[in-house]
């Protein structure tokens, strides 16, 4: 499709003869000089290689598949709800500004009733000065379309409406056990060959299928999607049980506390097929596993070893949290109308700090504090604000005492991904103040690109700020 260009109004614009039926064929679309720049290396290219395939090309067929090859979804405009752009590297929010003018977009296109002159070798300079008029000659614009809005391009955040998604139907160990039965004669499994059947009510996606539905650009989602541990089972995009999940992990970093030299494959040969199907330590390793080449470093600066070097130790903490306030069984689910109103889709459980502390720091491996990758139980403070993002930590006391304190876990999902909302939410859970550090960890992720947390928080949040402490915030009255 040819590139419209927007101008002032000369006098050779005509219309195209199909101009009234076409109006909808452009959006018009403003992007950054960079965003641009890009575009056009990318139509460059592409038209580069083009020629070179049709210049190979040896029939009309060849040629014709050349130019289908050739062919590039450069953008895509999507969303329910939200209006995204993505190309296939960044996310972008769309913005519909409308005018009360009527812009019209022209094309440059031959004119087929101009001459062509050709204009020898030695008159050149002697007509030097009238070929811009000959250019004009040979060329007109045409009117292809018109518009009364445009839609305003901005780099977004990539949300995780997906991850939502797939946990809706997550794979159980169930469904693999029903694989593995039934090919056990093989010695490949199922869920390996890309054989394994779906209950006809689970709704599954493959990953094309994801991309449309979801609010950020292929890469953003395949990143999203591998830190979740995501596998591919049946053909389709699956996300583990994140109660397997969570046991594997445990039973993973159990093995890697009585070797001396611990490693993943070694846990692998270990708990793979007895315990678990591989493809579940797999997927336990790509979300919670150390890159490879990532050196950790202690308290001391000193780089840790054993199984702190192997996990991803805030998200292992936080896992561990999780397995120990979910498997209490005497959360109270915070279900008040209040919250419910706020948009919340998911329980809040909870457990009295108290009990909480204790068993989550006996689930963390000893390794982790003898190697200085976190701190003491003695320093509770520190200890908690590993936690940031996962679990809040209610204060019934103003004295910044943990007595009677409560415990509050923010499962995947449960937080609504639009920052006023959020931050509503969050203030409903812990109506006390909250240390501007851990806030941050809720609303950062959520904020386009150049904006500034400090910026923006003051429109929802009141400021208090007490001697020798931190920035401390609260609701906005």
């Amino acid at each position: 499709m040819a590139q419209p260009e927007v101008f002032a109004l000369p006098r050779d614009v005509t219309l195209c003869s199909d101009f009234g039926s076409n109006g909808n064929e452009y959006r018009l679309l403003t992007v950054s000089a960079d965003h641009a720049s890009r575009l056009r290396c990318k139509l460059e290219a592409a038209q580069s290689q083009e020629q070179t395939d049709v210049g190979t090309a040896e029939t009309g067929d060849d040629v014709r598949m050349a130019k289908k090859h050739r062919r590039q979804t450069l953008m895509v405009m999507k969303g329910d709800g939200h209006l995204l752009l993505h190309d296939d590297e960044r996310t972008f929010r769309v913005r519909r500004v409308e005018y009360s003018n009527t812009l019209l977009l022209a094309e440059k296109r031959p004119n087929s009733c101009g001459d062509v002159y050709l204009v020898p070798e030695s008159d050149k300079n002697a007509c030097f000065a009238k070929q811009n008029d000959q250019e004009k000659a040979m060329f007109k614009h045409v009117v292809v379309c018109s518009t009364e809005r445009i839609f305003e391009v901005r780099q977004a955040v990539a949300l995780r409406n997906t991850i939502k998604l797939l946990l809706q139907h997550p794979l159980t160990m169930a469904e693999l056990d029903r694989s593995l039965s039934c090919d056990a004669k093989e010695d490949v499994p199922v869920y390996l060959k890309g054989c394994a059947t779906v209950d006809s009510h689970i709704r599954t996606y493959t990953f094309p299928q994801l991309v449309m539905l979801s609010y950020s650009s292929g890469p953003e989602l395949a990143t999203n999607l591998f830190e979740m541990g995501a596998v591919v089972y049946g053909g389709h995009v699956r996300l583990l049980e994140p109660s397997l999940m969570r046991e594997a992990l445990h039973a993973a970093v159990v093995h890697f506390e009585g070797l001396d030299e611990p490693s993943w494959e070694a846990a692998i040969v270990a708990l793979c097929p007895s315990v678990y199907p591989e493809i579940v330590l797999q997927a336990v390793r790509a979300a919670y596993g150390q890159p490879a080449g990532v050196v950790v470093e202690g308290r001391g600066d000193a780089a840790v070893v054993g199984t702190a070097a192997l996990v991803q130790v805030n998200k292992t903490l936080k896992a561990f949290a999780a397995t120990v306030i979910l498997s209490a069984g005497k959360g109270i689910n915070n279900t008040s109308e209040e919250v419910g109103n706020l948009g919340v889709t998911a329980e809040f459980p909870t457990l009295p700090f108290e009990i909480f502390f204790e068993a989550w720091c006996n689930l963390i491996p000893a390794s982790f504090f003898t190697s200085g990758a976190i701190p003491p139980p003695s320093e509770k403070t520190a200890l908690m604000k590993l936690l940031y993002g996962s679990v809040i930590i209610v204060r019934r006391k103003q004295n910044n005492s943990y007595t009677d304190a409560v415990a509050i876990l923010v499962t995947e999902g449960a937080l609504s991904e639009d920052v006023p909302q959020r931050l509503e939410q969050l203030f409903t859970l812990n109506t006390g103040r909250w240390e501007s550090e851990e806030l941050r960890v809720y609303v950062e992720p959520l904020l386009e690109s150049g904006v500034m947390f400090d910026h923006i928080i003051h429109r929802y949040a009141k400021e208090y700020r007490v001697p020798n402490r931190s920035t401390m915030y609260g609701r906005l009255v």
